[in-house]
Protein backbone atom coordinates (compact mmCIF):
# COMPACT_ATOMS: atom_id res chain seq x y z
CA UNK A 1 0.00 0.00 0.00
CA UNK A 2 3.01 2.37 0.77
CA UNK A 3 4.45 1.63 -2.65
CA UNK A 4 0.92 2.67 -4.12
CA UNK A 5 0.66 5.58 -2.56
CA UNK A 6 4.33 6.74 -3.65
CA UNK A 7 3.30 5.92 -6.77
CA UNK A 8 0.59 8.00 -6.14
CA UNK A 9 2.80 11.00 -5.25
CA UNK A 10 5.19 10.97 -7.81
CA UNK A 11 2.80 10.99 -10.61
CA UNK A 12 0.37 13.67 -9.01
CA UNK A 13 4.08 15.75 -8.86
CA UNK A 14 5.43 14.88 -12.31
CA UNK A 15 2.28 14.73 -14.47
CA UNK A 16 0.52 17.65 -12.51
CA UNK A 17 2.48 19.93 -11.06
CA UNK A 18 0.87 18.85 -7.33
CA UNK A 19 3.64 18.79 -4.61
CA UNK A 20 1.05 18.78 -1.73
CA UNK A 21 -1.72 16.65 -1.73
CA UNK A 22 -4.74 17.73 0.72
CA UNK A 23 -6.35 16.31 3.23
CA UNK A 24 -8.17 12.55 1.72
CA UNK A 25 -6.49 13.02 -2.00
CA UNK A 26 -3.83 10.15 -0.99
CA UNK A 27 -5.98 8.12 0.37
CA UNK A 28 -8.34 7.96 -2.18
CA UNK A 29 -5.75 7.79 -5.15
CA UNK A 30 -4.19 5.05 -3.00
CA UNK A 31 -7.46 3.13 -3.16
CA UNK A 32 -8.30 3.70 -7.04
CA UNK A 33 -5.21 2.63 -8.06
CA UNK A 34 -5.26 -0.50 -6.26
CA UNK A 35 -8.69 -1.06 -7.84
CA UNK A 36 -10.59 -0.52 -4.87
CA UNK A 37 -13.62 1.83 -5.39
CA UNK A 38 -13.86 5.06 -4.03
CA UNK A 39 -17.02 7.42 -2.59
CA UNK A 40 -15.51 11.33 -2.20
CA UNK A 41 -17.17 14.28 -1.09
CA UNK A 42 -15.26 17.34 -0.60
CA UNK A 43 -16.02 20.69 -2.02
CA UNK A 44 -15.57 22.77 -5.38
CA UNK A 45 -12.11 22.96 -5.56
CA UNK A 46 -10.78 20.58 -3.51
CA UNK A 47 -9.15 18.46 -5.74
CA UNK A 48 -11.45 15.93 -6.96
CA UNK A 49 -10.17 15.77 -10.40
CA UNK A 50 -6.53 14.60 -9.56
CA UNK A 51 -8.20 12.42 -7.34
CA UNK A 52 -9.07 10.31 -10.21
CA UNK A 53 -6.51 11.58 -12.74
CA UNK A 54 -3.69 10.05 -10.85
CA UNK A 55 -4.67 6.55 -10.56
CA UNK A 56 -6.03 7.04 -14.39
CA UNK A 57 -1.99 7.68 -15.44
CA UNK A 58 -1.28 4.78 -13.57
CA UNK A 59 -4.01 1.91 -15.12
CA UNK A 60 -3.45 0.24 -17.82
CA UNK A 61 -6.64 0.99 -19.84
CA UNK A 62 -8.35 4.19 -20.81
CA UNK A 63 -10.76 6.29 -18.26
CA UNK A 64 -14.36 7.24 -18.94
CA UNK A 65 -15.38 10.42 -16.55
CA UNK A 66 -19.40 11.15 -16.70
CA UNK A 67 -20.37 14.93 -16.42
CA UNK A 68 -23.52 16.09 -16.30
CA UNK A 69 -22.08 19.69 -18.28
CA UNK A 70 -20.25 20.11 -21.48
CA UNK A 71 -19.31 23.15 -20.31
CA UNK A 72 -17.24 21.08 -17.42
CA UNK A 73 -16.32 18.30 -19.53
CA UNK A 74 -14.56 20.81 -22.04
CA UNK A 75 -12.73 22.37 -19.32
CA UNK A 76 -11.38 19.22 -17.63
CA UNK A 77 -10.17 18.29 -21.03
CA UNK A 78 -8.05 21.55 -21.58
CA UNK A 79 -6.59 21.53 -18.38
CA UNK A 80 -5.52 17.99 -19.48
CA UNK A 81 -4.15 18.79 -22.36
CA UNK A 82 -2.18 21.56 -20.70
CA UNK A 83 -0.29 18.70 -18.68
CA UNK A 84 -0.11 17.26 -22.11
CA UNK A 85 -2.44 14.22 -21.36
CA UNK A 86 -4.49 12.74 -24.35
CA UNK A 87 -8.32 13.89 -23.54
CA UNK A 88 -11.58 13.70 -25.80
CA UNK A 89 -14.87 14.72 -24.89
CA UNK A 90 -17.92 13.00 -26.50
CA UNK A 91 -21.56 15.37 -26.83
CA UNK A 92 -24.49 14.80 -29.31
CA UNK A 93 -22.94 17.37 -31.24
CA UNK A 94 -19.54 15.28 -32.19
CA UNK A 95 -19.58 14.53 -36.02
CA UNK A 96 -19.73 10.61 -36.86
CA UNK A 97 -15.88 10.45 -37.81
CA UNK A 98 -14.92 12.38 -34.86
CA UNK A 99 -16.43 10.01 -32.83
CA UNK A 100 -15.17 6.51 -34.83
CA UNK A 101 -11.47 8.28 -34.44
CA UNK A 102 -12.12 9.13 -30.86
CA UNK A 103 -12.99 5.24 -30.36
CA UNK A 104 -10.17 4.39 -32.43
CA UNK A 105 -7.52 6.40 -30.74
CA UNK A 106 -9.51 4.66 -26.92
CA UNK A 107 -8.94 1.47 -28.33
CA UNK A 108 -5.07 2.24 -29.70
CA UNK A 109 -4.31 3.27 -26.27
CA UNK A 110 -3.48 6.90 -27.65
CA UNK A 111 -6.28 8.66 -25.83
CA UNK A 112 -6.24 8.10 -21.59
CA UNK A 113 -9.51 10.04 -20.77
CA UNK A 114 -13.25 10.38 -22.24
CA UNK A 115 -15.64 12.52 -20.89
CA UNK A 116 -19.46 12.40 -21.52
CA UNK A 117 -22.53 12.87 -20.49
CA UNK A 118 -24.62 9.87 -18.40
CA UNK A 119 -26.82 10.46 -21.82
CA UNK A 120 -24.31 9.27 -23.97
CA UNK A 121 -23.73 6.02 -22.33
CA UNK A 122 -27.54 5.37 -22.63
CA UNK A 123 -26.84 4.42 -26.13
CA UNK A 124 -26.09 0.71 -26.80
CA UNK A 125 -23.46 1.35 -29.51
CA UNK A 126 -21.26 4.23 -27.35
CA UNK A 127 -21.27 1.28 -24.61
CA UNK A 128 -20.55 -1.05 -27.13
CA UNK A 129 -17.40 0.90 -28.04
CA UNK A 130 -16.12 2.00 -24.69
CA UNK A 131 -16.52 -1.70 -23.71
CA UNK A 132 -14.03 -2.60 -27.18
CA UNK A 133 -11.57 -0.27 -25.36
CA UNK A 134 -11.29 -2.15 -22.10
CA UNK A 135 -11.79 0.89 -19.73
CA UNK A 136 -9.84 0.87 -16.51
CA UNK A 137 -11.75 3.21 -14.41
CA UNK A 138 -15.34 4.35 -14.52
CA UNK A 139 -15.30 8.29 -12.70
CA UNK A 140 -19.13 9.59 -11.97
CA UNK A 141 -18.19 13.26 -11.64
CA UNK A 142 -21.49 15.03 -9.63
CA UNK A 143 -22.55 11.65 -8.08
CA UNK A 144 -25.26 13.09 -6.00
CA UNK A 145 -27.59 13.39 -9.09
CA UNK A 146 -28.04 9.67 -8.83
CA UNK A 147 -30.23 10.37 -5.64
CA UNK A 148 -33.66 9.86 -7.12
CA UNK A 149 -34.78 12.85 -4.77
CA UNK A 150 -32.07 14.81 -5.18
CA UNK A 151 -33.45 18.60 -6.82
CA UNK A 152 -30.54 18.22 -9.64
CA UNK A 153 -32.23 14.41 -10.16
CA UNK A 154 -30.36 13.26 -13.54
CA UNK A 155 -32.58 10.20 -14.68
CA UNK A 156 -29.80 8.89 -16.81
CA UNK A 157 -27.54 8.46 -13.65
CA UNK A 158 -29.04 5.64 -12.41
CA UNK A 159 -28.43 3.85 -15.51
CA UNK A 160 -24.34 3.83 -14.68
CA UNK A 161 -24.37 1.05 -12.69
CA UNK A 162 -25.38 -1.40 -15.45
CA UNK A 163 -23.00 0.66 -17.66
CA UNK A 164 -20.34 -0.43 -15.33
CA UNK A 165 -21.21 -3.94 -15.29
CA UNK A 166 -21.55 -3.32 -20.06
CA UNK A 167 -17.98 -1.77 -19.45
CA UNK A 168 -16.49 -5.06 -18.04
CA UNK A 169 -16.73 -3.54 -14.29
CA UNK A 170 -13.84 -0.90 -13.70
CA UNK A 171 -12.87 0.68 -10.37
CA UNK A 172 -15.74 3.76 -9.82
CA UNK A 173 -14.63 6.78 -8.46
CA UNK A 174 -18.04 8.89 -7.31
CA UNK A 175 -17.57 12.55 -6.93
CA UNK A 176 -19.51 14.98 -5.29
CA UNK A 177 -19.01 18.42 -3.01
CA UNK A 178 -22.42 17.54 -1.83
CA UNK A 179 -23.81 14.28 -0.32
CA UNK A 180 -24.99 13.39 3.16
CA UNK A 181 -25.12 10.21 4.91
CA UNK A 182 -28.98 9.19 3.33
CA UNK A 183 -27.37 10.07 -0.11
CA UNK A 184 -23.89 8.45 -0.02
CA UNK A 185 -26.28 5.26 0.86
CA UNK A 186 -28.47 5.86 -2.35
CA UNK A 187 -24.83 6.54 -4.81
CA UNK A 188 -22.91 3.04 -3.11
CA UNK A 189 -26.61 1.33 -4.01
CA UNK A 190 -27.31 2.32 -6.96
CA UNK A 191 -23.95 2.66 -8.67
CA UNK A 192 -22.88 -0.52 -7.42
CA UNK A 193 -19.92 0.06 -5.21
CA UNK A 194 -18.50 -2.68 -3.77
CA UNK A 195 -16.50 -1.97 -0.07
CA UNK A 196 -15.56 1.57 -1.09
CA UNK A 197 -13.36 4.05 0.26
CA UNK A 198 -15.49 6.58 1.70
CA UNK A 199 -13.74 10.25 2.26
CA UNK A 200 -15.81 12.96 3.43
CA UNK A 201 -13.72 16.17 3.98
CA UNK A 202 -14.62 19.30 6.09
CA UNK A 203 -16.62 22.30 4.29
CA UNK A 204 -15.78 25.09 6.73
CA UNK A 205 -14.24 28.06 4.62
CA UNK A 206 -12.63 30.77 6.68
CA UNK A 207 -13.58 33.33 4.05
CA UNK A 208 -17.14 32.47 3.85
CA UNK A 209 -19.84 33.97 6.33
CA UNK A 210 -23.50 33.59 7.97
CA UNK A 211 -25.31 36.66 9.82
CA UNK A 212 -28.30 37.94 10.05
CA UNK A 213 -29.57 41.60 10.47
CA UNK A 214 -33.01 41.95 10.51
CA UNK A 215 -34.28 45.11 8.13
CA UNK A 216 -37.60 47.43 9.59
CA UNK A 217 -36.98 50.09 6.71
CA UNK A 218 -35.50 49.59 3.39
CA UNK A 219 -32.44 47.74 2.99
CA UNK A 220 -30.76 49.20 -0.44
CA UNK A 221 -28.47 51.94 1.50
CA UNK A 222 -27.07 49.19 3.44
CA UNK A 223 -26.97 46.84 0.71
CA UNK A 224 -24.64 49.35 -1.31
CA UNK A 225 -22.64 50.19 1.60
CA UNK A 226 -21.92 46.61 1.80
CA UNK A 227 -21.10 46.43 -1.80
CA UNK A 228 -19.10 49.35 -1.85
CA UNK A 229 -17.00 47.29 1.31
CA UNK A 230 -16.03 44.44 0.32
CA UNK A 231 -13.08 43.75 -1.23
CA UNK A 232 -14.18 40.60 -3.30
CA UNK A 233 -17.08 39.44 -5.30
CA UNK A 234 -20.38 38.60 -3.39
CA UNK A 235 -24.18 38.18 -4.69
CA UNK A 236 -27.45 39.99 -3.31
CA UNK A 237 -30.71 38.29 -3.73
CA UNK A 238 -34.49 39.73 -3.48
CA UNK A 239 -37.51 38.46 -4.17
CA UNK A 240 -39.01 41.22 -6.27
CA UNK A 241 -38.33 41.55 -10.04
CA UNK A 242 -38.46 45.72 -10.01
CA UNK A 243 -35.96 45.71 -6.68
CA UNK A 244 -32.89 44.48 -9.60
CA UNK A 245 -33.49 47.40 -11.56
CA UNK A 246 -33.84 49.82 -8.31
CA UNK A 247 -30.81 47.90 -6.89
CA UNK A 248 -28.06 48.12 -10.14
CA UNK A 249 -29.61 51.99 -10.84
CA UNK A 250 -28.16 52.46 -6.72
CA UNK A 251 -24.90 50.96 -7.04
CA UNK A 252 -24.19 52.64 -10.62
CA UNK A 253 -24.84 56.11 -8.62
CA UNK A 254 -22.79 54.96 -6.27
CA UNK A 255 -19.82 54.53 -8.54
CA UNK A 256 -20.29 50.52 -9.70
CA UNK A 257 -21.50 49.63 -13.13
CA UNK A 258 -24.43 47.81 -13.16
CA UNK A 259 -26.94 46.47 -15.08
CA UNK A 260 -30.35 43.88 -14.53
CA UNK A 261 -30.81 40.63 -16.85
CA UNK A 262 -34.12 39.73 -16.57
CA UNK A 263 -34.87 35.84 -17.22
CA UNK A 264 -36.51 36.13 -20.73
CA UNK A 265 -35.47 34.24 -23.50
CA UNK A 266 -32.83 36.08 -24.22
CA UNK A 267 -31.01 35.94 -21.15
CA UNK A 268 -31.33 32.24 -20.70
CA UNK A 269 -29.69 32.05 -24.47
CA UNK A 270 -26.86 34.02 -23.22
CA UNK A 271 -26.60 32.10 -20.20
CA UNK A 272 -27.02 28.15 -21.36
CA UNK A 273 -24.19 26.91 -18.95
CA UNK A 274 -25.04 28.89 -15.97
CA UNK A 275 -28.90 29.52 -15.78
CA UNK A 276 -31.33 27.02 -14.55
CA UNK A 277 -32.68 28.19 -11.23
CA UNK A 278 -32.34 32.33 -10.99
CA UNK A 279 -31.40 34.06 -8.16
CA UNK A 280 -33.72 36.70 -7.56
CA UNK A 281 -31.19 39.53 -8.06
CA UNK A 282 -27.49 38.47 -7.98
CA UNK A 283 -24.84 41.50 -7.82
CA UNK A 284 -21.33 40.68 -8.55
CA UNK A 285 -18.43 43.15 -7.80
CA UNK A 286 -14.76 43.02 -8.41
CA UNK A 287 -11.82 45.23 -6.96
CA UNK A 288 -10.76 45.36 -10.46
CA UNK A 289 -13.73 46.85 -12.30
CA UNK A 290 -15.92 47.48 -9.39
CA UNK A 291 -18.41 46.60 -11.86
CA UNK A 292 -21.80 44.60 -10.97
CA UNK A 293 -24.67 42.44 -12.52
CA UNK A 294 -28.42 42.03 -11.01
CA UNK A 295 -30.85 39.35 -12.37
CA UNK A 296 -34.34 38.51 -11.67
CA UNK A 297 -35.70 34.95 -11.06
CA UNK A 298 -38.15 32.34 -12.09
CA UNK A 299 -37.75 28.58 -12.74
CA UNK A 300 -40.05 27.40 -15.61
CA UNK A 301 -40.76 23.77 -15.60
CA UNK A 302 -38.58 21.08 -14.42
CA UNK A 303 -35.02 21.37 -12.82
CA UNK A 304 -33.82 19.10 -15.57
CA UNK A 305 -35.20 20.73 -18.52
CA UNK A 306 -35.93 24.71 -17.90
CA UNK A 307 -37.84 26.09 -20.46
CA UNK A 308 -38.61 30.21 -21.36
CA UNK A 309 -41.68 31.90 -21.50
CA UNK A 310 -42.91 34.21 -23.98
CA UNK A 311 -42.58 37.02 -22.27
CA UNK A 312 -45.77 38.97 -21.85
CA UNK A 313 -46.34 41.86 -24.18
CA UNK A 314 -48.33 44.64 -22.79
CA UNK A 315 -51.99 46.51 -24.95
CA UNK A 316 -52.45 49.78 -25.08
CA UNK A 317 -55.92 50.11 -25.90
CA UNK A 318 -57.18 52.91 -28.53
CA UNK A 319 -60.76 54.37 -28.45
CA UNK A 320 -60.97 52.90 -31.93
CA UNK A 321 -59.25 50.74 -34.07
CA UNK A 322 -56.95 47.48 -33.14
CA UNK A 323 -55.40 47.41 -30.13
CA UNK A 324 -51.11 48.56 -30.63
CA UNK A 325 -48.41 46.24 -28.83
CA UNK A 326 -45.20 47.44 -27.69
CA UNK A 327 -42.64 44.30 -26.93
CA UNK A 328 -40.99 45.50 -23.26
CA UNK A 329 -37.10 45.81 -23.62
CA UNK A 330 -35.01 42.94 -22.66
CA UNK A 331 -31.54 43.72 -21.09
CA UNK A 332 -28.72 41.09 -21.73
CA UNK A 333 -25.97 40.59 -19.53
CA UNK A 334 -23.29 42.59 -19.44
CA UNK A 335 -20.62 40.34 -20.27
CA UNK A 336 -20.06 36.59 -21.39
CA UNK A 337 -20.90 34.81 -18.95
CA UNK A 338 -17.48 33.43 -19.09
CA UNK A 339 -16.20 36.15 -17.79
CA UNK A 340 -18.19 36.59 -14.75
CA UNK A 341 -16.46 36.62 -11.52
CA UNK A 342 -18.65 33.91 -10.14
CA UNK A 343 -19.20 32.04 -13.30
CA UNK A 344 -16.94 28.90 -12.00
CA UNK A 345 -19.23 28.59 -9.03
CA UNK A 346 -22.53 28.90 -11.07
CA UNK A 347 -21.84 27.38 -14.11
CA UNK A 348 -22.91 23.79 -12.41
CA UNK A 349 -26.54 23.61 -13.23
CA UNK A 350 -27.45 19.89 -14.58
CA UNK A 351 -30.07 20.20 -17.61
CA UNK A 352 -28.30 22.76 -19.15
CA UNK A 353 -25.34 20.65 -21.62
Amino acid sequence: MAEVGAECERVARQALGLTDLRPGQLAAMTALARGRDALVVMPTGGGKSAIYQVPALLLPGPTVVVSPLIALQRDQVEALRAHDEQAVSLDAGTPPGERRTTFESLRAGRTEFLFCAPEQLAKPDVVRDLAAAGPSLLVVDEAHLISSWGHDFRPDYLRLGAVAEALGRPPIAALTATAAPPVRAEITERLGLRDPMEIVQGFDRPNISLTVRRMLDDPAPDIVAAVREEPGPGIVYTAVRKQTHRLSGLLTDAGMRAAPTTPDCAARNATTSTAGSWPAIWTSWSPQARSAWASTSRTYGSSSTPRCPAPRTPTTRRSAGPAATATPPRVPPPTSPATWPNAAATSNVPGWR
